[in-house]
């Protein structure tokens, strides 16, 4: 079986940072759906970034 990735104290950090933001643009109302489209990633990579399955890179940072 692989080994998973070490989630490091910068991952924990930008996705609390992701997390704010996309709460924030949520509460203005815009779908995750349009957020994603915006940043030029899929629902489904937005969401594996959201909820942790997906590491931040500096391009999608930069995006967002």
């Amino acid at each position: 079986m692989a080994k998973l990735p070490e989630i490091t104290d910068a991952d924990r950090r930008a996705r609390e940072r992701l997390n704010a933001l996309l709460e924030e643009l949520l509460q203005q109302g815009y779908t995750q759906q349009q957020i994603a489209a915006q940043a030029g990633l899929s629902a489904q990579q937005l969401s594996d970034l959201k909820r942790g399955h997906r590491s931040m890179t500096e391009l999608v940072a930069r995006r967002l």
